[in-house]
């Protein structure tokens, strides 16, 4: 069951929305209010807002990866989930935002075009995974005609690693992917991208062509008309 549905149905509570040390990490704690096991999904595109008196103030999180789990009869369970920013304009939410306990966090499922971007994204990169064959340090090579050049640019946009020998796509903390994220949900301009990269530190003087390359490159393999410019 979808936790949002198992939210609204009072099957389900949350009792904490916590970071994990990563800025791309959240990490949630629920707990079961029925006296079976709940067998529980967090797709992609699940977002986690804050409590109503800080909401438009700060960030959303968005679940970029599904998450499945079974919360046992009447029982708490804490799940990291692997997360992005969906406000680029406003402020990071701090340890109150979220109401107390978490349970002030509000739970709903994102816009078909923010669901649309995950899916399609690891969609490709799943494809793209049984025609490379990795090198070692997270790159890989390809035979010839096997790749598109649009393939090439979204495959080159991720670390790739062995899991169960197979080429396994890393998109935990990948900046631009976040960039095409904003881009697609807020519009994300150049200008407020460059101070936001001065703010946080990530890089000095101009965005980095690889960023808007990667950046659209995502935005390319989501089928979305948006372009980071």
């Amino acid at each position: 069951m979808a936790i949002d549905r198992a939210i609204a149905e009072g099957l389900l509570e949350v009792t904490a929305v916590e970071g994990t040390g990563s800025n791309y990490g959240t990490r949630l704690t629920v707990r079961s209010r029925v006296d079976r096991p709940l067998r529980l999904a967090i797709p992609a595109g699940t977002v986690f807002g804050p409590a109503a008196h800080r909401r438009g103030n700060v960030q959303r999180m968005v679940v970029s990866r599904l998450v499945e789990a079974v919360v046992d009869s009447l029982r708490s369970r804490t799940l990291d989930l692997e997360t992005y920013c969906l406000d680029a304009e406003l402020d990071p939410p701090g340890p109150d935002d979220y109401g107390a306990s978490g349970r002030g966090a509000s739970v709903e499922a994102a816009s078909g075009d923010v669901q649309a971007f995950f899916e399609k994204v690891q969609q490709g990169l799943r494809s793209i995974s049984g025609r490379i064959l990795l090198t070692g340090q997270g790159s890989f090579s390809y035979q010839e005609g096997t790749l598109t050049e649009r393939d090439l640019a979204l495959a080159s946009c991720v670390e790739w690693q062995a899991v169960s020998g197979k080429p396994t796509p890393v998109l935990a903390e990948n900046l631009p992917y976040q960039v095409a994220l904003w881009t697609l949900a807020n519009g994300l301009d150049r200008a407020t991208l460059d101070r936001m990269a001065r703010e946080y530190e990530w890089w000095v003087g101009p965005t980095p062509s690889d960023v808007v390359t990667c950046a659209n490159a995502f935005l390319t393999a989501a089928g979305a008309s948006a372009r980071f410019r």
